[in-house]
């Protein structure tokens, strides 16, 4: 219990301390990821307003204000550790020196005093796991944030989407009538292929990894 006390207060406060900023540090990671993503996907239209320079800035200014709350928060978990192994120690030096004390006094024996110290760590073990698991759940709460704000939002579209055929519009059936298609300069990766598919009809498409990820099949897909 004396070393319980003496751990309540440091490690709440390291503890709510490093809980802030390990949220804070998730926060700017996900803005960061963001904000690389949205700035490659408009490459073309940085490049046309001349502001490559000034994504630089922002993409560095981001990363360094990230690295400076992963490292308080490396600190601050370095900190939460070491105060919670010290006193540890010095909670297990205390009990041990007054069992001692009580044992030569004949108010206890030595028996009594082994068992009750090793009794003693199965209530203090759960403590320190609920401790342990702290920055699991915080992590638990800000990707669940995360994913209803992306639940939340609407759907993108351009002007384009509503001039694009919808499988509702199409009837019939798909056919593939020597179809070559290769990436760029490379081989032929589809060579006069050949097929049709009948509405209705199961078909399933078997191949490796450029077979999955070709286009013509992902057009196919979106139709069925």
């Amino acid at each position: 219990m004396i070393s319980l006390v003496l751990s309540v207060e440091p490690l709440s406060k390291t503890i709510i301390s490093s809980a802030k900023y390990f949220i804070l540090s998730i926060h700017l990671a996900i803005h960061l990821s963001s904000f690389l993503v949205e700035s490659l996907n408009g490459i073309s239209t940085v490049k046309s307003y001349n502001a490559e320079k000034e994504v630089f800035f922002q993409t560095e200014r981001r990363f360094v204000n990230l690295l400076k709350h992963v490292f308080k928060r490396g600190l601050l978990s370095n900190l939460q550790g070491s105060i919670k192994m010290g006193i540890e120690l010095i909670g297990g030096t205390v009990i041990l020196w007054i069992g001692a004390m009580q044992v030569l006094q004949g108010n206890m024996t030595i028996g009594e005093l082994i068992t009750y110290n090793a009794l003693l760590a199965y209530f203090l073990n759960p403590i320190e796991n609920l401790i342990g698991i702290q920055p699991v759940m915080h992590s638990a709460l800000v990707a669940g944030e995360r994913l209803n704000e992306i639940f939340d939002l609407d759907i993108e579209k351009n002007e384009r989407e509503q001039h694009k055929a919808s499988p509702n519009q199409i009837s019939g059936k798909i056919e593939f009538s020597n179809v070559t298609f290769r990436y760029g300069v490379r081989k032929n990766v589809l060579n006069k292929l050949n097929f049709s598919i009948k509405p209705g009809n199961q078909v399933a498409f078997v191949g490796g990894k450029w077979f999955r990820e070709n286009n013509n099949l992902k057009i196919i897909n979106a139709l069925l």
